[in-house]
């Protein structure tokens, strides 16, 4: 058996090297799967801040942050690359399986239906808190 040192070592030196060994492999095992954890949770954290295709909107009456993203000639355009383009449009609305559309909320004694087609949505951040 070769160790760190590339050497072979035999007698007490060579059980000493075997647990040192063992713990460097098990730190490491524990380092991936700490490393695999933290990845996932940056994935997910990631996820819930970045725009999606309207189709994958929850339609249960959760609100969202709405996106109407279209040139001139109707195609989505992707303002991130351009801001200046015209045509985008952001809203808090949720989905009324009632109306089968999307209502916007407001301040008004009935909540009105959303005024453009959405082509994104993305979860409402978490509210300021009062600090």
């Amino acid at each position: 058996m070769t160790y760190f040192d590339g050497s072979g070592a035999s007698g007490s030196d060579d059980f000493f090297r075997r647990c040192d060994e063992e713990r460097a492999q098990a730190e490491i095992a524990r380092l991936r799967r700490e490393n695999a954890a933290l990845t996932a949770a940056l994935i997910a954290a990631l996820d819930a801040t970045m725009w999606k295709p309207i189709l994958s909107a929850p339609k249960d009456g959760t609100a969202v942050l709405l996106c109407w993203a279209v040139d001139a000639d109707g195609k989505t355009i992707d303002w991130t690359m351009d801001m200046t383009t015209a045509g985008v449009y952001v809203q808090v609305a949720s989905w009324s399986e009632t109306d089968l559309s999307w209502w916007v909320y407001c301040d008004m004694v009935s909540d009105p239906p959303l005024f453009f087609d959405p082509t994104h949505w993305m979860p409402l951040p978490a509210p300021p808190t009062h600090e």
